[in-house]
């Protein structure tokens, strides 16, 4: 039946007439369309191709919200029957206990004193607000030279719970945003400590005795004086070495491994090995081998002549 109605939603309406529920909704247009889909949902079970439509109600024009709306209602006519429809016109109501939900703005107070009512100003300041406060005041009191009281404990920090504490032993004290943002907190008993923005004067004052820009004597810069450095020693002007040439610089690498530089492959001649053996009577020869090698004699030849050259750096290498 009648549920208490939530006061996150704005504004409510009847649901469907002797059903005894309202509808909560954030909007009139969103209060209309909910008591469209119900209405649709109780005749559906009893008319066939039922659709609905809806308008801004035409009796009674929308100045402010929330407005009202009319749902048109239709479907095909019973067998015997010749209703087809109806007309439903609903006027969402306020909802007395809605509690506007907060809104979150970052920035400068600068930034945000446009938006801050003083309404707002009034509210309490949160107790996790004030446990961060307190503890950053300590921290700071506690790090300063000549400080004699409670050392900071980060393990044990005034916790929210602490400022709820006070707050029941010390009805009277009420920090509120007003104070954080203009004024100086202060006890009930004690007068408002005004804060200046400008505390120290910066207005300068002439001193005493005022310093004479022209001292007496005055100093004299052209006497020269003479430093005695002691007896010359003689020593003569530092010679610089030559400068190397370009080839001078190459040469130690030009002459590395003179015995590398004049290496040469020497000539070397050979022959192809053929063997002949007799079998059953006939003497075979065996010259494949040759002729395949005289074939690829090129490449041979140069695997050999790499594999040679390689063999003899590691040899003058190792000596």
């Amino acid at each position: 039946m009648n549920a208490q109605l939530p006061n996150s939603l704005p504004y409510y309406t009847q649901g469907y007439p002797n059903s005894g529920t309202v509808i909560g909704c954030v909007s009139a247009l969103d209060c209309v369309t909910q008591r469209a889909a119900a209405e649709a949902h109780f005749q559906s079970s009893a008319v066939i191709n039922l659709n609905y439509a809806i308008a801004p109600n035409p009796v009674s024009p929308c100045l402010a919200e929330p407005c009202s709306y009319r749902i048109t209602v239709t479907w095909d006519p019973l067998p015997g029957s010749t209703v087809s429809g109806e007309v439903i016109d609903v006027y969402p109501t306020t909802n007395s206990s809605y509690v506007p939900s907060p809104t979150t703005r970052t920035g400068t107070l600068n930034d945000i004193a446009g938006a801050i009512t003083p309404d707002m100003l009034n509210q309490p300041l949160p107790d996790a607000l004030l446990a961060q406060i307190a503890n950053r005041l300590w921290q700071i009191a506690a790090s300063n030279p000549g400080y004699n009281g409670l050392p900071y404990s980060a393990t044990n920090p005034i916790t929210a719970n602490d400022i709820s504490s006070i707050r029941s032993q010390n009805p009277d004290i009420t920090p509120k945003w007003n104070d954080l943002v203009n004024t100086t907190p202060s006890a009930p008993s004690y007068p408002t400590v005004p804060i200046s923005p400008d505390p120290i004067p910066v207005t300068p004052t002439n001193p005493s005795p005022v310093p004479n820009p022209n001292p007496s004597p005055v100093p004299n810069p052209s006497n020269n004086t003479q430093v005695n450095l002691g007896p010359d020693p003689g020593i003569g002007q530092p010679a610089l070495e030559a400068i190397p040439s370009a080839s001078d610089i190459l040469k130690p690498l030009l002459d590395l491994f003179p015995d590398l530089r004049n290496f040469s492959m020497p000539g070397h001649s050979g022959e192809c090995p053929r063997p002949t053996f007799d079998v059953f009577g006939k003497s075979i020869q065996m010259n494949s081998q040759c002729d395949l090698a005289e074939q690829n004699r090129a490449v041979i030849f140069s695997i050999m002549t790499v594999t040679w050259l390689v063999i003899a750096l590691f040899i003058v290498l190792s000596a």
